[in-house]
């Protein structure tokens, strides 16, 4: 069970120099929470990471630990253990040696340290393999290892770095579950790194979408994926299918006004401007042009398909919609060059104010659920502070 606030950070901010690298951080997580920080190379997820862990000095805020304030702690006395994203194993000690370091270091007796070792060889599945070196392991047993070495302290709070990036798809998706499973049986608070947006959506409970050093949205994966506070933050979760519309006052309402490829459609709270629209491949239904009308309050578009594949689970359209190529599933396969509607219910489209920089706020049905409403500017958009 999730408990009080076991990690508080505050207003942190952290650069080298006058160059910042996180700005206005605010993050709560309950005790025994797996939060994952996702975001893109060089968004400053790492670096908050390694300034949880002490390695990384910020220039102002705070960080909690238990409402105790452990900022200026070095990272040895702060409770946590990190497992970095290259395992920092040494070539020449042995599976048992790199699982006793931690223990060796707080001088606990021997035997002690023996029988720690032999419950986190058993925990991971690595009995058999004390006596051997990186050099004999395979990826998936370096990283048992390294993950080993963190949890044998038995510390408060995990930190994750990345830990799969190196290991190949099969193994990652084996090595995920089983870092889940123990997480939720052990009970530890575990912070995760990470830029795959399926890994974070499998392994956490909660997740904090990091751009520019900022937090753009914290939520649940569920929440964040059907309610996506941006629209940056709706094409990182997989809404990358972008369209520009307008939406017009008409009769005293606001609609999406229709055009050669969209048919008009009215949206509530809507107010009238340059609108992006975003939504999934595989969040409309891809059939002919002159098929029967969808429901009341589904969105209509209209195209050429331009090609077709097959990558598995449906086939994958490419769909020239006014001047927008976009991608769409469909179980059957449409012919290149054969005119094509795509109709999106309401619970998969999402609008946003168009913005230059594309990270306009979210506005209308499928954006953010009850939170809907005029059409806001960027620097309007108030993201959940807080996990709690």
């Amino acid at each position: 069970m999730q408990g009080h606030r076991h990690l508080e950070i505050e207003g942190l901010r952290a650069g080298y120099g006058a160059t910042a690298v996180l700005e206005a951080i605010d993050l709560s997580v309950p005790r025994g929470a797996f939060v994952a920080l996702l975001g893109a190379s060089g968004c400053g997820k790492s670096t908050l990471l390694r300034a949880i862990a002490g390695f990384e000095m910020p220039q102002a805020g705070r960080i909690l630990r238990d409402g105790v304030e452990i900022t200026a702690l070095p990272p040895d006395r702060r409770g946590m253990s990190m497992v970095f994203q290259s395992y920092a194993l040494w070539p020449h000690k042995t599976v048992a040696q790199h699982l006793a370091y931690g223990l060796a270091l707080r001088r606990l007796p021997r035997a002690a340290i023996a029988a720690r070792v032999a419950d986190v060889l058993a925990m991971l599945g690595l009995d058999g393999l004390e006596g051997r070196k990186p050099g004999a392991l395979s990826g998936g047993q370096r990283q048992r290892v390294a993950l080993g070495r963190a949890l044998a302290v038995e510390p408060e709070i995990l930190l994750l770095d990345e830990p799969l990036s190196n290991l190949d798809a099969r193994i990652r998706l084996q090595l995920r579950t089983e870092i889940r499973a123990l997480q939720q049986r052990l009970g530890i608070t575990t912070i995760l790194v990470t830029h795959d947006r399926e890994e974070a959506m499998v392994m956490a409970d909660r997740i904090a979408i990091l751009d520019r050093g900022r937090i753009l949205q914290q939520g649940s994966p569920q929440d964040i994926y059907t309610r996506p506070g941006s629209a940056f933050v709706a094409a990182f979760m997989g809404a990358e299918n972008l369209l520009p519309l307008e939406a017009v006052a008409e009769g005293g309402q606001v609609i999406l006004a229709g055009s050669d490829w969209n048919a008009p459609l009215l949206v509530p709270n809507l107010a009238p401007g340059p609108v992006e629209l975003r939504f999934r491949p595989a969040g409309g239904a891809l059939c002919p042009i002159d098929a029967p009308p969808p429901a009341a309050g589904t969105l209509s578009l209209f195209g050429t398909v331009a090609s077709c594949s097959y990558p598995g689970d449906g086939w994958l359209h490419r769909v020239q919609i006014g001047p927008a190529s976009v991608e769409a599933l469909a179980p059957r396969a449409h012919p290149a060059g054969s005119r094509v509607r795509l109709d999106l219910p309401p619970d998969r489209v999402f609008l946003f104010a168009a913005s230059a920089d594309g990270r306009g706020a979210a506005i209308g049905p499928g954006s953010r659920g009850d939170r809907t409403g005029p059409i806001l500017p960027a620097a309007q958009a108030r993201p959940e502070r807080s996990f709690t």
